[in-house]
């Protein structure tokens, strides 16, 4: 629905809540096409800067490319004169496979999925713009940048001369965090899930085969509640989507509360005669009916998720338990961290203790 919705008086809690939630989304996004708008045929910088960690974010919040897909289909980088070439072609072809949400594929069925489907579905577009949207565009995650891949792509495919391309194109690493402590720790199996070493290759194959290391983790994680004594939580059927948000932030020292915060977003609260309970939807039960927590079971979940992802994961422990201590040493000192960064940027991180 393209148009504010109204809020009555008579309308319950969860419905002015979708509608508040769904007007957010309309001025987000007219925000965002009127900036356009101003800003058409127009070259402009946008203002960046590094967190703690050392990422680069922008400051603004519309025409991003780290924005929405609102965002990333609308800009185009300014100032590039190399034409595309071979390699680029590839990647923007597998870039348009895993908007079309075929990012599971290895590269090579990715790439192959383009050029066989690319003209068959830029032809339903020209010929019958509600048959594309209702085959292709209406279950994508992020359907403008698919069109503005797919105009890409076909001036690629229909220009003689060599061609530049301008679009924002991403890639997203394996849960980044995670596989810059498999590298520390050297832990071939957190290498292998977060797809920093490939050995998903079958005798007859030679695809790499993408691993999804918060369905690695889930596992683990569901392991432990089927063996659980408590029968609420042998009902519980965890995905990835619910444990996600804590595995990454397992590199930035989550604490127990910390999971337990994450994991409310999924599970609602519920009161009844001034008793707490957590609701679970029915796609999160093995029998797919609704099941309610108590706090202590919801309690004994959130340990369960901490204590699988702290120190059941290989070598997550130890590594931990090697950074506290080196803190320890460095805070009795009174010793700052320095490195030099490969760019030769020199970076020096204090650590004050207070009392």
């Amino acid at each position: 629905q393209n148009r504010i919705l109204k809020i009555e008086e008579g309308d319950s809690r969860v419905v002015k809540n979708m509608k508040q939630s769904h007007n957010s989304k309309y001025w987000n996004y007219w925000n965002t096409l009127i900036i356009a708008r101003l800003y058409i045929n127009c070259e402009f910088y946008l203002p960046t800067f590094a967190d703690f960690r050392g990422r680069i974010y922008t400051l603004n919040n519309y025409l991003s490319y780290q924005g929405n897909d609102l965002n990333r289909a609308l800009l185009l980088f300014s100032n590039l004169n190399e034409p595309l070439n071979e390699k680029g072609f590839e990647y923007l072809l597998v870039y348009f496979a895993n908007l079309a949400g075929q990012s599971k594929l290895s590269w090579e069925d990715r790439l192959e999925w383009s050029k066989f489907n690319f003209l068959e579905i830029y032809e339903c577009y020209t010929k019958n713009v509600n048959e594309f949207n209702s085959k292709y565009l209406n279950n994508l995650k992020e359907p403008l940048q698919f069109i503005s891949i797919m105009f890409s792509i076909i001036e690629v495919l229909t220009k003689d001369e060599p061609f530049i391309i301008n679009n924002p194109i991403l890639f997203d690493a394996s849960c980044n965090g995670i596989q810059h402590l498999s590298a520390l720790t050297r832990e071939m199996d957190l290498a292998i899930q977060t797809n920093v070493v490939n050995k998903n290759i079958s005798e007859n194959s030679e695809k790499e085969i993408p691993q999804d290391f918060y369905k690695f983790a889930s596992g683990f994680i569901q392991k432990e509640l089927d063996e659980h004594k408590n029968p609420k939580l042998k009902i519980l059927k965890l995905d990835r989507t619910i444990i996600k948000k804590s595995v990454m932030t397992i590199p930035y020292n989550i604490s127990l509360s910390g999971v337990g915060d994450q994991l409310r977003e999924h599970f609602k609260p519920i009161y009844e005669s001034n008793k707490l309970f957590f609701q679970v939807e029915p796609e999160f039960t093995k029998n797919n009916e609704r099941l309610f927590l108590y706090p202590k079971d919801f309690g004994e979940l959130t340990k369960i998720v901490f204590l699988v992802l702290t120190q059941k994961l290989p070598s997550l422990k130890s590594l931990t338990k090697y950074l506290n201590s080196l803190l320890k040493i460095i805070l009795s000192l009174d010793y700052p961290i320095i490195w030099n960064t490969p760019s030769g940027l020199k970076i020096s991180l204090s650590n004050l203790k207070f009392n």
